[in-house]
């Protein structure tokens, strides 16, 4: 997806035809076996870092009635990372979220958030955040599509930046 930026101030998310993102189509497999997360297994060090992650609340053209959503997002990439798809309104919580409701976790119990054909897992290990995400959740065919990490301090900084901006 690409990023663009209109004279109000909105950002609407337009489709690309690419086949290149956070992962140049490589999934991540078996993240999930017999009901349990095994997000220890995983080799964080292949994880590509995004530097300049950023965190945006807008639209799509297409959800008129569903508010605003929030979408991470990589200004050099011009790729969106990630979303929260099924939180309508988001605009309306952020409001009332404070640090502590933030999307973070621990590798053994990270932030996980499942819904109808979408997952999303978020910890912290070290100086990074982890995040994946991918489509539906099956035990036999679980797969990660974007799966990346950010340096934590940035990560908790656009979250700050995005509160502050709804106080």
């Amino acid at each position: 997806m690409k990023v663009i930026g209109t004279k109000s101030g909105e950002f609407y998310f337009k489709e690309i035809d690419t086949k290149i993102h956070i992962n140049k189509n490589e999934k991540l497999t078996k993240v999930c076996t017999n009901n349990t997360i095994n997000l220890e297994e995983l080799n964080l060090e292949k994880f590509p870092i995004v530097y300049d992650f950023e965190i945006l609340i807008t639209k799509k053209r297409l959800s008129k009635g569903f508010g605003k959503h929030i979408y991470f997002y990589s200004a050099c990439r011009h790729e969106e990372l990630g979303s929260f798809p099924y939180l309508d309104h988001a605009e309306t919580y952020l409001k009332e979220w404070r640090i502590r409701d933030l999307p973070s976790g621990t590798i053994k119990y990270p932030f996980k958030d499942l819904e109808q054909g979408w997952q999303i897992f978020i910890f912290e290990h070290k100086d990074y955040i982890y995040i994946l995400e991918g489509g539906e959740y099956h035990l036999k065919k679980n797969k990660i599509e974007k799966w990346y990490r950010t340096p934590k301090k940035d990560y908790f900084k656009q979250w700050k930046k995005l509160l502050k901006a709804f106080k």
